[in-house]
């Protein structure tokens, strides 16, 4: 008998250890939203009519109000004493991270969009324990990034347009992984001599902190040689590498951009590159043209592709359709009436990439 009332002691010891820290949010067994009702609007809207609609100033200037600001997820419990501070525990993909928290409330960006997650909260080191809840963050994509509060005070809007290409859908139904490629703005402005000054810097150092978070170990800028003037390396610290090969925007058929494209792509043919961050100057254009040969390598579907191009319509009001129809117009002359996917696994052919290169690119980069 000892045993069993041993048992229904600590039973009660844990109900009572439990009792004064209550969860209240996010619910438990819930899905959370992360993208605005305003942006899931404008997702929601077929690619050809968001193309038509990208014509009309007033309309662009209603989506550059929505932005690319997406919602946190928000923690909250009660039962905390005012003196005491409290960890949030959170667990997701097989990863952990710890919250030190002062309060009974908690935002958390930049979560992985379909990941199931579990948290539970702890009062002056394991004292007192809540229950243990889980939500999913919702699968909707594109996964917009958030760095709230890190743009420099000289730049109050211009660290945006960061986007993870993964958790679409790919090759075989398999999903993208998300946290490998990330595309978005150059993290300093262009250099304002063109010969030896680096441009000003446009996301706080705690910013740059706050990125670093993701782990990049690539730095792949695709600006050209005078707009990154005076650079030497990453600034994201000497950690990561810094591959500066330049590009054009959407000319993917000429014959310099069809040498400096396979030279590209083979960053992410090689998992020690892993994760990669790749921008240009704004995220849009050259970044855009990159993006598509990265998603259609990985088999995304032609609405997937344009949507993921079309997010970047959320932040510029003078992005044209008409470049990114024009480059998809020039594929399909030159490898016939294809998907956005066949077309850019044709032209990746045509410039030199093998099966091989293929295959090692998907075998990273799809679960």
């Amino acid at each position: 008998m000892l045993k069993p009332i041993s048992c229904l002691a600590s039973f009660f010891a844990l109900a009572t250890l439990w009792a004064n820290v209550e969860l209240t949010a996010p619910a438990d067994r819930s899905t959370v939203e992360v993208l605005t009702p305003e942006q899931k609007a404008f997702f929601a809207l077929p690619p050809a009519e968001r193309g038509k609609k990208s014509l009309d100033a007033a309309i662009r200037d209603q989506w550059k109000q929505t932005t690319c600001r997406v919602l946190p997820v928000v923690f909250s419990w009660q039962g905390v004493p005012a003196n005491a501070k409290a960890t949030l525990h959170l667990t997701g993909d097989g990863n952990g991270v710890d919250y030190a928290v002062t309060g009974s409330r908690l935002q958390v960006y930049n979560l992985k969009v379909g990941i199931p997650y579990h948290w539970y909260v702890t009062v002056d080191g394991q004292t007192e324990r809540s229950a243990e809840w889980s939500f999913t963050v919702d699968a909707s994509t594109p996964r917009i990034l958030w760095f709230d509060n890190f743009l420099t005070k000289q730049r109050q809007d211009s660290f945006t347009n960061v986007r993870d290409l993964g958790g679409k859908k790919g090759w075989q139904g398999k999903t993208i992984r998300q946290g490998m490629a990330i595309r978005g703005f150059g993290f300093n402005a262009t250099s304002p001599d063109r010969l030896k000054t680096p441009g000003a810097m446009r996301i706080s150092p705690q910013g740059l902190a706050e990125f670093a978070k993701l782990g990049i170990r690539t730095d792949l800028d695709l600006r050209n040689k005078g707009e990154v003037a005076g650079m030497t390396g990453s600034p994201l610290g000497a950690g990561v590498q810094w591959k500066q090969p330049g590009s054009n925007s959407y000319v993917l058929l000429q014959p310099y951009m069809r040498t400096n494209f396979a030279r590209i792509f083979r960053v992410f043919t090689d998992r020690a590159n892993y994760p990669v961050y790749f921008h240009c100057d704004g995220g849009r254009d050259r970044t855009g043209t990159l993006a598509f040969l990265l998603l259609g390598a990985l088999g995304a579907d032609d609405d997937a592709i344009e949507t993921d191009w079309q997010a970047s319509f959320l932040v510029f009001t003078d992005l044209k359709q008409k470049l990114f129809n024009d480059m998809v117009a020039d594929l399909k002359k030159a490898y016939g009436d294809k998907s956005m996917s066949e077309l850019a696994l044709a032209y990746l052919a045509d410039i030199g990439i093998t099966e091989a290169e293929i295959e090692s690119f998907r075998s990273i980069m799809l679960e």
